[in-house]
């Protein structure tokens, strides 16, 4: 007796990837380029407050409303960096 042979099998069939997003277009260039130079005018907008806070402070001096004291004006110079670091994080100045 002939044995039979099995039936043949199906060809193997690609299953097609799994849909992959699109690619993020391109940047523009023009929109690179800009982008530190934004960042720099906020960060210079922003710090205008702080400028303002110290400029008074000289003037309070100045006029004799403060007694004019190295440490008093250290003091005051800390307390107007700490607060800016807090209150603006990556675009406050740094010496």
């Amino acid at each position: 007796m002939i044995a039979s042979l099995p039936p043949p099998a199906a060809p193997a069939v690609a299953t097609p990837p799994a849909a992959m997003p699109p690619a993020p277009p391109p940047a523009s260039p023009t929109l690179s380029l800009l982008q530190p130079v934004a960042w720099g005018f906020a960060a210079r907008v922003v710090q205008g407050g702080f400028d303002t806070l110290r400029l008074q402070h000289a003037a309070a001096v100045r006029a004799g409303v403060i007694p004019a004291s190295l440490r008093g004006s250290a003091r005051f110079e800390q307390w107007v960096d700490a607060l800016e670091k807090s209150t603006l994080g990556p675009l406050a100045r740094r010496v």
